[in-house]
């Protein structure tokens, strides 16, 4: 009974229909109630609906019933993430890193907590991991030029983001982050290309909006310092 259940749980919550997902788990635990596989899953559910206690109560439950289950360690640390909590995230990956070293989901998690924390090295070192493990892996890909574009490697930065759109040319991440690199280097019309493109697939991406505001300004030469140092705080 578990397994089905977790089974559908897995493809409702690839389908984003996490209440669904949630019910399915509600009948694994019923069956089993200290499966790590079926707590960590029903995190990720309550943590896509923003319920973010829940979510980390599920995955401490993930940790607890399996110890030496790497899941239950890298969802745990998704949700320190989204809370927040980017130190408390990164140690809760590596002790995934720990029992399982080649998930790249894992190293993933690893640099996005180092980008939280403003630690450009490390991110990069972990993206690149990532890439080593699965090249076509397109969060770490787009970590690995945020980390780039940060390190002031702006060129190198725009280069595999070009790799990475001719990979998946529909990801309004990549646009996005291909925006705030292009405005780093100071490639105005680029930016706002880019910022348009990534607005085109995703229109509720508040970042992308806001960049596409800053590029604009940024072709009046008086507001250019600010921009300037805007991307040196490392603001986006």
């Amino acid at each position: 009974m578990s397994g089905s259940a977790i089974e559908r749980a897995r493809h409702l919550l690839a389908a984003g229909r996490n209440e669904d997902a949630l019910e399915e788990l509600g009948r694994a635990l019923a069956d089993d109630p200290d499966d790590a596989v079926a707590h960590g899953l029903r995190a990720l559910a309550l943590l896509d609906l923003e319920r973010l206690d829940e979510a980390l109560e599920s995955a401490e439950r993930a940790v607890g019933a399996d110890p030496e289950h790497p899941f239950g360690h890298e969802v745990r640390g998704w949700v320190l993430l989204r809370a927040g909590r980017g130190k408390d995230a990164l140690a809760s990956a590596q002790e995934a890193l720990a029992l399982d070293p080649d998930d790249v989901d894992v190293h993933d998690l690893i640099a996005s907590a180092n980008v939280t924390l403003r630690r450009w090295r490390d991110g990069l070192e972990a993206a690149e991991r990532g890439l080593e493990l699965d090249p076509e892996h397109a969060r770490c890909a787009n970590l690995r030029a945020l980390c780039l574009r940060q390190l002031g490697e702006k060129d190198e930065a725009a280069s595999a983001l070009g790799t990475a759109l001719s990979r998946d040319p529909e990801n309004a991440w990549t646009h996005q982050n291909l925006g705030f690199t292009h405005l780093a280097a100071g490639r105005h019309d680029e930016a706002i290309a880019a910022f348009r493109e990534s607005l085109r697939l995703d229109p509720t991406d508040a970042a992308a909006r806001e960049g596409l505001a800053t590029a604009l300004k940024a072709r009046y030469v008086h507001y250019r310092p600010i921009v300037a140092w805007q991307m040196q705080c490392g603001r986006h």
